[in-house]
């Protein structure tokens, strides 16, 4: 069985890999009828993950559940990407372990199994995270399919565990899969230091030597524009896909007036490119801006749409979205018939964005995407990732250790920016700024936290709370923050009180 993914609004051609028609002996290939015949009726979206047998066949059941992930509350693509993936590897295992069992006949010993073979095969061992978040797709499904009335039970066994409510003291009791591994809480953050950063985006991406001047047998492509994309990570610690689907008309204008006085510029997310469909606000360095993103769009971005342009590779694409007017919050489309429709960018989904292109005079001339590949095409997110590997390998070959993906950067954001917002507070109690006493105890670990929640994104502050165990020096400021509150309470034999006093 293999999986694949659609392109919206390509029925006829869903079948894709990384976004491009999977081609059989020079053909597109087909969907199966039976296929066709199950979404003749629905939407479709870009990027919904569809699963194939050996033999061409299309599961109904298992694909119907892939097309109900967004009712189900998992709006992200990357979400959909994830769940199929462990779906079909546990399909698998019951295809060549156990006798060939479809997943809707999947028993608790057959979860038992799977387990010691994903955990317990030495070297082959996956992580306990990586074991957990298959859990969690399973259980999706499965849960799913007992709604839908196609199992009679779930192949999980569940304990009663009292666990407290989020931002209370009070309790409640909770089903737990007793399947999911206990995981500490500082496993999965990972950061670099700034140094590390540096030398990842020096050496690694801009094809510097260590010691200085580029390296003329450096062959890296897109060296302006992987850098930018770096630094806009690790300095507003946006997700990958977030970043990944910004257009070019959204990123800040540092010469606005409304900036001036101000080190960074304000933008807005849109809805549908954020985790949970919130967006939300965050602030551009302008050094950023100024120094690699508008070199990027000056120089490479420009010159790879003049090459597209002179090759016409803008006139043969499909299903585009035709843009004849970009505003600051969204922008036209022209529809068949001559119609325009104006669509707030917030509307809009990152797959959407990857086919909008400008208009004019009835002919394409240029993509919406901020990020293009050197054909000047729209980047895709795995694109990034791969970019990001092959950096860190050529930072090793120069005895550099480091790994860095996209979401360490995210972290590397998180843990700086939370060190910093606690140093300012610490700072105004020490009377470094107005406004000090008593409540700036408070903010010490209410207001940083709050504030960088807002930041990443988090639903939760709880979530958040984890990078206050990865701040450099954080127990030396909040000591000096818990000695200094403390110095001002004084002594016991300060506050006894004089008989005379009574």
């Amino acid at each position: 069985m293999e999986l694949f993914f659609t392109r919206a609004n390509r029925l006829e051609l869903a079948i894709c890999v990384d976004g491009e028609p999977l081609m059989v002996e020079g053909r597109p290939y087909v969907l199966p009828k039976d296929a066709r015949v199950a979404m003749e009726d629905e939407v479709v979206p870009d990027g919904m993950p569809f699963l194939l047998g050996d033999e061409g066949d299309y599961d109904k059941v298992i694909n119907k559940f892939f097309r109900d992930l967004p009712f189900l509350g998992c709006g992200s693509v990357n979400t959909w990407r994830a769940y199929a993936r462990d779906i079909v590897t546990f399909c698998r295992f019951l295809s060549e372990r156990r006798g060939g069992k479809h997943l809707l006949n999947a028993t608790v010993e057959d979860v038992r199994q799977y387990y010691r073979t994903r955990r317990l095969t030495g070297l082959a061992a996956v992580a306990p995270e990586t074991w957990n978040r298959g859990v969690t797709a399973l259980q999706k499904f499965f849960e799913w399919a007992l709604e839908e009335k196609r199992i009679i039970a779930v192949p999980f066994t569940y304990k009663t565990v009292v666990m407290r409510r989020p931002g209370t003291t009070a309790t409640q009791p909770v089903q737990h899969n007793t399947a999911l591994e206990r995981v500490g809480s500082d496993a999965t953050i990972k950061c670099v230091s700034l140094d590390d950063y540096i030398a990842f985006r020096d050496i690694g991406l801009l094809g510097y030597l260590p010691e200085g001047g580029l390296d003329p047998n450096f062959r890296g492509r897109n060296r302006l524009r992987n850098a930018a994309f770096a630094e806009l990570l690790v300095t507003t610690g946006i997700r990958l896909e977030e970043g990944g689907s910004m257009l070019k008309e959204e990123t800040p204008d540092a010469a606005e007036k409304k900036w001036l006085g101000f080190r960074s510029c304000k933008m807005r997310l849109a809805k549908l490119t954020t985790k949970g469909d919130k967006g939300r606000p965050i602030w551009v360095p302008k050094r950023v801006l100024n120094e690699h993103i508008y070199p990027y769009i000056q120089e490479e971005r420009d010159n790879a749409v003049c090459r597209a342009t002179d090759c016409g590779a803008y006139e043969t694409v499909l299903d585009a979205l035709h843009v004849s007017a970009w505003r600051r919050t969204g922008c036209t489309i022209q529809q068949a018939g001559g119609r325009s429709q104006k669509i707030p960018y917030d509307q809009l989904s990152p797959g959407q964005r990857r086919q909008m292109f400008s208009l004019d005079h009835n002919k394409l001339v240029e993509p919406g995407c901020l990020w293009l590949t050197e054909t000047g095409m729209p980047t895709a997110l795995n694109n990034f990732e791969a970019v990001f590997a092959r950096a860190c390998n050529r930072c090793q070959g120069f005895g550099i250790d480091l790994w860095i993906t996209p979401h360490v950067l995210r972290h590397t954001f998180a843990v700086y920016m939370l060190s910093n917002l606690i140093k300012g507070v610490l700072d105004c109690s020490e009377g470094k700024y107005p406004g000090s006493g008593e409540s700036v105890y408070r903010k010490v670990i209410s207001d940083p936290l709050r504030s960088l929640q807002r930041m990443l994104g988090h639903a939760s502050i709880t979530t958040t709370y984890k990078y206050l165990t990865y701040i450099e020096e954080s127990e030396e400021q909040i000591d000096a923050a818990v000695g200094s509150w403390g110095d001002r309470l004084g002594s016991p034999s300060d506050h006894i009180y004089s008989e005379e006093a009574a």
